[in-house]
């Protein structure tokens, strides 16, 4: 498939072509969730430690696609992470009657499925504009950029975002921002109470939204969460199914993400309470119009790199 790359002095973004942009790609996504049925998910990562100490992991997750009349097709997406090198790099490999179809490294297109999320779960719960919704990003790397293209591309009205980061000086945020023609301001954490729609992006290793801030939420806010095993957005309070609605990927995401595995153990959050994106997206969504906020967790799902891999072989 033909990409093409945005390029500043800075930095490469990948762009998916026309027939495959973020709307198609969060098509694409809702799509498979519709369907279900007609596939079978495999996803374990093993975790490796040393001294009783977190060292590495290694997704894996398989995919199997029946094929009336014809073999199966299988995908394979894996992603060895380490904590000395810190990178994670993520390759798919598709299979079909022994044959391999396509071996290719994915990470950028990981990263583009994981930013169409936040706007697509904010569509899905009614927004129809941004016009008048205040926007803030926490982190500002590659998800984090193509988080900010997909919600351009869903919300043409968007003009503005704020934004916290500790790791850099954003100027490849800021670039991509005046490229998308938004203004981007740094922000603090102590104006939480002003934002409608929080993106979490981090790769901090202890809770930038600390269960001090929790009261300070916005009523009617989304956060939106997608860290790693030893990284984390929010505390485990922001899980409280008193005072929040809760949607996840699948099932899997409460066993998965740490600090909400930790808030269903300890009765926090009530796991009948938590929605998954199959009824969501099914209009099913069990969410409580008078809970103070919304929180989106994700922990990374064969569904949305499923989307993206049958695109690739169109």
């Amino acid at each position: 498939m033909p990409v093409s790359v945005l390029r500043s002095s800075s930095f490469a973004i990948l762009v998916i072509m026309n027939d495959t942009g973020y709307l198609k790609l969060a098509e694409a996504i809702q799509s498979i969730y519709l369907n279900l049925g007609k596939y079978r998910f495999d996803k374990h990562v093993p975790v490796f430690k040393l001294d009783d100490t977190y060292l590495a992991d290694c997704f894996n997750i398989t995919i199997l696609e029946p094929r009336e009349l014809q073999a199966p097709i299988f995908y394979h997406i894996y992603s060895p992470y380490d904590v000395v090198s810190k990178k994670a790099p993520q390759y798919a490999t598709i299979f079909q009657a022994g044959n391999v179809l396509l071996h290719v490294e994915v990470t950028s297109y990981v990263n583009q499925r994981t930013g169409v999320m936040s706007p697509l779960v904010l569509r899905t719960l009614g927004a129809k504009d941004v016009a008048n919704k205040n926007i803030l990003f926490v982190g500002t790397g590659n998800i984090a950029r193509c988080a900010l293209a997909a919600f351009k591309e869903f919300y043409p009205d968007l003009q503005h975002v704020d934004f916290i980061n500790s790791g850099s000086d954003a100027e490849e945020f800021l670039a991509l921002a005046a490229q998308l023609q938004l203004t981007a301001s740094r922000s603090e954490l102590n104006r939480i109470g002003e934002y409608d729609v929080i993106i979490c992006h981090s790769s901090a290793t202890q809770p930038v939204l600390s269960a001090d801030l929790q009261e300070r939420v916005k009523p009617g806010a989304l956060i939106t969460t997608f860290a790693s095993e030893d990284h984390s957005d929010i505390s485990k309070e922001y899980y409280d199914t008193n005072k929040a609605n809760i949607i996840v990927d699948w099932q899997h995401t409460i066993d998965e993400a740490s600090e909400l595995q930790s808030a269903v153990a300890e009765g926090l959050a009530r796991q009948g309470a938590i929605t998954t994106l199959e009824e969501l997206f099914n209009g099913k969504y069990t969410g409580v119009g008078d809970k103070r906020y919304t929180v989106y967790r994700s922990h990374g799902a064969p569904m949305h790199d499923l989307a993206y891999l049958q695109q690739l072989l169109k």
